[in-house]
């Protein structure tokens, strides 16, 4: 017991070293002006309140609560948390309007009840939604909201998270929420296509409208009382009118489209309206010129409604071009230079006020770029604006990354993307700087599965959607599927390649892509505060050396721009092995940091994308050499098991004997022949240790590889465990003792179930030679020593070394196990195919049930297939 308190002492004092609380300071939350909140509720007519504030919070272990905190605001992962809080009407506000809930994004269903009332649940997963408040729930003064939002569950939360560069996932209201009144007869929805004919020159504007009435009874509180309106069984007649405003001029630029409308109470009404204008300015990323759709509803020369949608004409289309289809905006070919983006800022993480977005838009156009990627999550409704405001074009997409064939294909999987489809659609559909949607990132190519997801979703998309639909496939993919898309973008993202490498992948997808547009999205993680010049992949000189180099060889092929992971750092959902940083859950893949200070790569991508001068980048001395810890301590073993075996011949025969004639030497061990437990403790010391060196020396070499993380979150789901072993793979020496350690402590355990199997059969079995079964079984084990010592150095020469050290190291592996079933029987005295059959069905029984497990908690088999599948290339 006591030799155990060093091993504990230091794990508490790395635990310590690590430093698990990643957390920065959040800044109060900004509301949004009353300016800013028109932008989100269109229609001129009514009322809007932003319930940001204070509001009461319980969470899920907590049945009641008196905490309050700040709404909106990036909450840490819960199954649910419960906000309360009261809002105080006035009786002639209540008459006058109809009432709604508009959220602007929550992670990711609520249950909304009002008075204590339940109401219905609502899913969002981080789109913008708005909820009735029926008249029959609410008071004339005081009424309370209550909020129960729960976390995503089940398959869908593990295809969440279980992606290495995953954001962080927060739970509750994310995003702002508002108290909108609208008339009792009001303009609920909008949407329209515009076709232009061949010059440009004049556009077509089709619109469809929903006109939704709540009790007609009450209009008159909602226009001028003194003249009367008259109401026959129960339903009105009104106008409404459509017409085009220059938001820069003012003036229409269309002639008004009127129609006359019955309509009852608690009825929803669609009309389609039909508008043509002529001379049009285009929107584009350089003329961003926006127009007003209006809609008015009047009644007897009186307004009940009026709802203005910013709107913008342009036309992008795929066309040839000397063979080759190309991505055409206004009638010019368009090549993207973009950027992914992350919604997370250092104040408010996940929950960004609108002036930390309006920045982020206006560094972005200093940048120089035209597009923006949103990955993870759709944009705020804010922030698309600012996108139609300014001049950037939106890609916009399904949160579908890196999912195993045999999930995507999932009714759960599939249902639940198209619910985010058509809440995407129902949000952003209007926007004018909407260019595509996007479908999925990193899946199979061709499998089964993602033909499955992909025929189901993309028919949802063009049925109820006419933009464009994209792709993103990973750059070594074998073959790439095509059909039904627009384009495709191909992804080399997440560690420092070799240029020639990458290039070489670039040319041959360039052959199999002919027949499609193609964008090329490309990044690197670096540690933030290495500057040893670009010869240091993980320096911030090597991230803008690595843009720069692939920047100019995409545009000297046959492809349709750039895509820059990312324009900012973000928070990871979970621990991120490839940098060794202090903060073990950032992603510092950005232009800029989470404060929004500009990286190097900044600078040089400005020129990039804006034609001026390049910027001067060094190189700096940087060599990478392997540690000399796996040297000291293969060298150390080996002294240490030529001294036993120089200095003590009894175990250099009991050694040799092992190896050579096992069944006489496990016979000694039953017939109770004195054994030095020292010597057979040094043994175990060795075998552990040798271990120990082999696989640091492996995981030490891929420690910057995104495939070692893949699997280590394989093996080790629990994000704690992760973050302790990712930090002792940055530091061998440790990590070689530790899991040395651990393995030796394995032994016991191993010699301690031998021990339970021995009550089974007659003979007397002690513990001790169980113990010493396990040890000496496993000497095959010191054959690795020597490769140990020089692994690392040899690993540098050639990946397949990698390949035939495992390779041997299963071959031993098995060896050992059965010289331990072996030995048993020896021992034991019992046949040998009886405990072959025991020992192979209890093996097979405990794999299954750690399989059925895993499986069931993090789909594991299932990302393990897909992982295979990401290293074989598809």
């Amino acid at each position: 017991m006591l030799k155990a308190k060093p091993f504990l002492f230091l794990t508490i004092l790395l635990f310590a070293f690590i430093g698990l609380n990643n957390s920065s300071a959040t800044e109060k939350y900004e509301k949004f002006s009353a300016e800013q909140l028109d932008v989100l509720v269109p229609s001129s007519s009514g009322f809007v309140q932003s319930l940001a504030g204070k509001w009461q919070v319980s969470y899920e272990d907590e049945a009641t609560s008196d905490k309050t905190i700040e709404v909106p605001g990036s909450e840490p992962k819960q199954k649910f948390i419960i906000y309360q809080r009261t809002i105080k009407l006035s009786p002639e506000l209540r008459q006058k309007y109809a009432w709604y809930l508009s959220f602007n994004g929550i992670d990711n269903v609520t249950e909304v009840y009002f008075n204590d009332q339940y109401v219905e649940k609502y899913f969002s997963s981080m789109n913008p939604f708005t909820v009735r408040i029926p008249d029959n729930k609410m008071n004339n003064t005081v009424n309370k909201i209550r909020l129960k939002v729960l976390a995503t569950e089940s398959t869908v939360a593990q295809v969440q998270s279980q992606n290495v560069f995953a954001k962080k996932i927060y739970t509750g209201i994310v995003r702002d929420l508002m108290l909108v009144g609208t008339p009792q007869i009001h303009i609920s929805d909008v949407k329209y296509t515009t076709k232009f004919n061949r010059d440009l020159s004049s556009c077509k504007i089709k619109s469809k409208i929903s006109v939704t009435a709540a009790d007609i009874k009450k209009i008159r509180h909602s226009v001028n009382d003194s003249i009367p309106i008259k109401i026959s069984n129960d339903s009105i007649d009104v106008k409404i009118e459509a017409f085009v405003v220059d938001m820069l001029t003012g003036q229409p630029v269309t002639e008004v489209s009127s129609k006359i409308i019955k309509i009852s109470s608690d009825r929803i009404i669609e009309e389609n309206f039909e508008l043509r204008a002529w001379n049009l300015r285009l929107w584009s990323p350089g003329t961003p010129d926006l127009y007003e759709l209006n809609f008015k509803i009047t009644k007897s020369g009186q307004l009940i409604d009026h709802r203005k949608d910013i709107i913008g004409f342009r036309d992008i289309r795929i066309m040839d071009k000397n063979n080759r289809p190309r991505i055409f905006l206004n009638g010019r070919e368009f090549e993207i230079e973009g950027v992914d983006y992350i919604e997370d800022s250092y104040d408010n993480y996940q929950t960004l006020t609108a002036a930390q977005m309006e920045q982020d838009v206006k560094l972005m156009k200093k940048l120089g770029i035209n597009l923006v990627r949103f990955k993870f999550s759709a944009p705020h409704p804010y922030f698309a604006h600012l996108c139609d405001k300014y001049g950037l074009l939106m890609l916009v997409e399904m949160p579908v990354y890196d999912i195993p064939n045999l999930l995507i294909g999932s009714d759960e999987i599939k249902k639940n993307m198209r619910n985010v489809a058509r809440r995407l659609i129902a949000g952003y559909d209007n926007h004018p700087s909407l260019m595509a949607w996007g479908l999925m990132e990193g899946l199979q190519e061709g499998s089964a599965g993602t033909i499955s997801y992909k025929d189901y979703i993309m028919k949802f998309f063009r049925q109820q959607s006419k933009h464009l639909i994209y792709k993103t496939t990973a750059l070594n993919s074998e073959d790439v599927d095509i059909e039904g898309y627009d384009f495709i973008g191909l992804r080399d993202i997440g560690k420092y390649r070799e240029f020639d490498n990458t290039v070489a992948n670039l040319t041959r997808m360039e052959e199999l892509t002919t027949k499609i547009p193609v964008y090329v999205n490309y990044g690197v993680s670096i540690h933030p505060d290495n500057h040893n010049g670009y010869s240091d992949p993980l320096s911030v000189e090597s991230q803008a050396n690595y843009l720069f180099n692939l920047f100019h060889a995409v545009q000297s092929m046959d492809y349709s721009g750039s895509l820059i992971w990312s324009f900012n750092d973000y928070l990871l959902e979970n621990p991120f092995l490839m940098i060794n940083y202090k903060n073990q859950y950032l992603c510092t893949s950005g232009l800029v940091d989470r404060q929004r200070r500009p990286r190097f790569a900044f600078t040089t991508m400005l020129a990039m994308f804006n034609k001026e001068k390049e910027p001067l980048l060094l190189a700096g001395s940087y060599e990478e050499e392997a540690p000399l810890s796996f040297i000291i301590f293969g060298l150390s073993l080996s002294i240490l098991i030529i001294f036993l075996i120089n200095r003590f011949k009894r175990f250099r025969e009991y050694l040799f004997r092992s190896i050579m004639r096992p069944y006489n030497f496990y016979a000694d061990i039953r017939d109770q022949r004195i054994m030095s437990s020292v010597q057979t403790v040094l043994l175990g010391l060795a075998v552990s240790f040798t271990l120990g060196i082999f696989l640091s020396s492996i995981m030490y070499f891929y420690r910057t590889d995104e495939m070692l993380q893949h699997i280590l979150m394989l093996l080790v789901p629990a994000n704690r465990l992760q973050e302790l072993i990712f930090r002792l793979v940055w530091i061998p020496e440790l990590f070689i003792v530790i899991i040395s350690l651990i393995f030796f402590a394995g032994i016991f355990l191993v010699a301690g179930l031998l021990k339970l199997a021995s009550t089974l059969v007659r003979g007397r079995i002690f513990y001790i030679d169980t113990y010493t079964i396990v040890i000496w079984s496993g000497t095959p084990i010191l054959l690795l020593l020597p490769i140990s010592i020089i692994l690392s150095r040899l690993m540098s020469l050639s990946p397949a070394i990698v390949t035939i050290a495992l390779i041997l190291l299963i071959v031993i592996m098995i060896t050992v196990f059965l010289r331990l079933l072996r030995s048993s029987a020896v021992v034991f005295d019992v046949r040998p195919y009886k405990v072959y059959i025991v020992g192979f069905a209890f093996t097979g029984l405990v794999l299954f049930i750690t399989g059925v497990i895993y499986q069931l908690q993090y789909s594991t088999l299932s990302y393990a297939n897909h992982l295979i599948d990401i290293i074989l290339g598809y």
